[in-house]
């Protein structure tokens, strides 16, 4: 949704140069009825409207986004700053095509758990549609829709109408997301037993908080065979009151324990050493020691489950742990 027009610009122009004079009226048809199509859908608006014009980098307009029902509020991002955001998209006919909201009527949206994002702010993004609406509105609570031609996308003649709902503008990530962990970690204290932190730098910290007692008397240890059971939920402040976003149903496995494995997060490996068997127990970890900037996808790769920048929460039962040492179901 945010590719330059330069590059749908370039697209026209090969597909003009490929067909005859026929096939090209037919590509500028599908353009002015997009225009038309839009008119229509604007002309039955009643709210005020605000329109942003998006200009070519040689200073040609190519098309304006249109913001309307919109509420406005404080908060308006600067480069470098981050917005957390819910979105739906969806075309003038009312079909839904992605959405992060948990209600969502889109089969297939690529987020599979719903829930806001959070969204890097810069300024050499000239396309950057939600920093504009947030820059036009504020985004410490605000709503809107906004209109985005196909012109200022991939040319395709289909309009999208995005659905915005902002809760905050971050100036700073890191020092939100530890507030964030700090906050819940004081919210689970009357049923943590015991706490554990690893730190990763000066500012980073995931946090082991034990909820139930052990049964064995042994740390897990590298080459241990380790029996355990978990759901993964995203941290945020939206979502922080309730049960938490979960993104996988609770899962069981048997594995030798290697805390340099590949592909699980760090913060994870670190802190179920802290555990011993029969130890139930929430690792939050901040995005630095999961994830990072990368999205999750599931399986087939066609819908993110973990979105960039999350902080996690394992909830963990550890229900075996074998020594590497020892033969047979010897449970330490």
């Amino acid at each position: 949704m945010k590719r330059y027009f330069i590059i749908g610009y370039c697209w026209l122009v090969a597909l003009f140069s490929a067909c005859g004079d026929g096939e090209e009226i037919d590509v500028l048809s599908i353009l002015e009825d997009e225009r038309v199509a839009i008119r229509e859908y604007l002309s039955q608006v009643s709210s005020p409207m605000i329109t942003i014009p998006k200009y070519s980098r040689n200073g040609q307009l190519i098309d304006s986004l249109y913001i309307f029902n919109y509420t406005e509020a404080a908060g308006k991002p600067e480069h470098g700053n981050y917005l957390l955001l819910d979105y739906s998209i969806r075309r003038l006919d009312g079909t839904c095509e992605d959405s992060t909201f948990p209600d969502r009527d889109a089969l297939d949206s690529l987020y599979v758990n719903g829930g806001p994002i959070y969204h890097w702010v810069s300024d050499s993004a000239r396309f950057d549609y939600y920093a504009d609406a947030a820059r036009a509105i504020g985004a410490k609570g605000s709503t809107c829709e906004m209109l985005v031609p196909s012109q200022l996308t991939d040319l395709s003649g289909t309009t999208h109408v995005w659905q915005l709902s902002f809760y905050t503008v971050i100036e700073d990530l890191l020092a939100y997301e530890k507030q964030l962990i700090d906050s819940y970690v004081q919210q689970l204290a009357s049923n943590t037993l015991e706490t554990f932190q690893d730190v990763q730098g000066d500012t980073v910290t995931t946090y082991t908080l034990v909820t139930k007692e052990a049964t064995g008397d042994r740390l897990i240890q590298e080459g241990d065979s380790l029996t355990y059971s978990c759901t993964v939920h995203l941290l945020d402040e939206v979502h922080m009151s309730d049960s938490l976003r979960k993104v996988s149903e609770e899962i069981s496995q048997a594995i030798v324990f290697n805390p340099a494995q590949t592909g699980t997060p760090t913060g994870f490996l670190q802190g179920i050493q802290h555990l011993k068997a029969g130890n139930e127990a929430e690792i939050i970890i901040p995005y630095a020691m999961a994830y990072g900037a990368a999205e999750q996808r599931t399986t087939n790769g066609k819908r993110i489950k973990i979105p960039s920048f999350s902080t996690l929460v394992y909830r963990v039962k550890v229900e075996k742990v074998v020594a590497a040492a020892t033969t047979g179901d010897e449970t330490l």
